[in-house]
């Protein structure tokens, strides 16, 4: 088998998740030729992949010992540093790569989502503009968009992400889930009930839905309903902080509600005696 065979062999491997085998035969090839640069880079990504960050971070600084300038490895790094805390100085690893490649799609994306963990709502929606100008149908993009839309409280912009989602693939069960959050946000509680709906008949143990799809209930006043929500949230998994908090929420809401006058609305009621519901929403 000739080294480019080989290479290929290992590509097809990695590209069909079978990482360790892929590693070998990478191994093998960077065995019988000269220092290569993008040989370390493939050897790095497919530890990365494998989760043994140590050895990446050694076989992406291989790749740069020979080629410094070399784009891909650098946002690889970048990305290694930032799934192991090291926030900032993955900032200026992405901030290199881009220098060099402004249109670097995975540079932009990992830099995004850092940006959104750093709760950097602002730069990440400008990096995943950027992104999605060049790959419009970046799916994960415009999810991702619409989470630090949503961190940076613009709620209605963030379902127009999601709805974009939506549009390339009406099967994304986040895109679903994190939609239902933002309208909740908005206090629109039968829309927000609709994408958990549509969450769960994507995902029916997805507890998270389930939670939500609690809230919205609870905000429409569907006690009872509200209360099977949480509690099938808890069958999935028990414990679950927020299903337990919102539980709570609705048992002391129905105690509050539990004594209104004869001929008094329910609602107004609730509203005057304390809306706990509101109190502990989380997102």
């Amino acid at each position: 088998m000739t080294l480019q065979t080989l290479l290929q062999e290992a590509q097809s491997l990695h590209q069909a998740g079978r990482l360790a085998e892929a590693e070998g035969l990478y191994r093998r090839v960077l065995a019988q030729v000269p220092p290569n640069s993008q040989l370390q880079h493939l050897l790095a990504l497919v530890q990365f992949q494998q989760q043994r960050h140590g050895e990446a971070l050694a076989s992406v600084a291989a790749a740069l010992a020979i080629n410094p300038e070399a784009s891909e490895s650098l946002a690889l790094k970048g990305a290694m540093l930032a799934a192991t805390g090291r926030s900032d100085e993955a900032l200026i690893l992405f901030g290199r790569a881009l220098a060099l490649k402004p249109d670097l799609l995975d540079a932009l994306y990992n830099r995004a989502l850092l940006l959104t963990q750093m709760n950097r709502p602002a730069e990440a929606v400008t990096d995943f503009d950027r992104l999605l100008a060049l790959a419009p149908a970046q799916v994960e993009a415009w999810v991702n968009r619409g989470v630090a839309l949503q961190q940076w409280a613009k709620l209605a912009d963030a379902i127009a992400s999601y709805d974009r989602a939506i549009d390339l693939v009406p099967g994304h069960m986040h895109a679903w889930l994190n939609r239902g959050t933002a309208l909740l946000a908005l206090g629109r509680f039968a829309d927000a009930l609709a994408s958990f709906d549509k969450a769960l008949a994507l995902a029916q143990r997805q507890a998270g839905a389930w939670i939500g799809r609690g809230r919205a209930q609870m905000g429409l006043l569907r006690f009872e309903e509200a209360l099977e929500s949480y509690d099938t949230a808890l069958e999935i998994v028990p414990g679950d902080a927020a299903a337990l908090e919102q539980r709570a929420a609705l048992l002391e809401t129905i105690k509050l509600l539990g004594d209104i006058p004869p001929g008094a609305d329910a609602l107004d009621v609730w509203q005057e005696r304390g809306a706990v519901f509101q109190i502990t929403q989380r997102f």
